[in-house]
């Protein structure tokens, strides 16, 4: 492609992984496997439906991580919830040769492995073995 195209540099590189947990549970207690709950305002009822949340995280050096949290259809009486982490490194003015791409891309590898091992608890950790 380079050889082909021959762009004058990369000026945007992310990394995303789409994660789908599931619980065996139908009701869950999302604080005991997520560390991205939602605090509930005490007239709403403790029992929480569907859900859709969207984050962004802006790190340094023009990284940007969209993090999505919520609910998922299940018909099978288990929960599954979507935990959507998008990270990207966007630059106009600042443009990358391949290889600093590469390594560009393995640094935000890093940092969605890092947001990914923070979001989740040990009880969610226990799901994988």
């Amino acid at each position: 492609y380079w050889d082909v195209a021959q762009p004058e540099g990369i000026c945007q590189v992310g990394v995303r992984y789409i994660n789908q947990i599931v619980i065996k549970e139908e009701v869950v207690r999302l604080g005991e496997y997520f560390n991205c709950d939602f605090t509930r305002p005490q007239v709403l009822p403790d029992t929480l439906g569907k859900f859709n949340n969207r984050m962004e995280y802006i790190y340094p050096e023009l990284v940007k991580l969209i993090l999505t949290y919520a609910s998922l259809p299940d018909k099978t009486g288990k929960s599954r919830v979507l935990l959507d982490i998008d990270v990207a490194w966007i630059s106009v003015d600042r443009l990358l040769t391949i290889d600093q791409g590469i390594e560009k891309a393995n640094e935000l590898h890093k940092t969605e492995k890092e947001a990914f091992e923070a979001l989740i608890t040990d009880k969610t950790r226990s799901l994988f073995s």
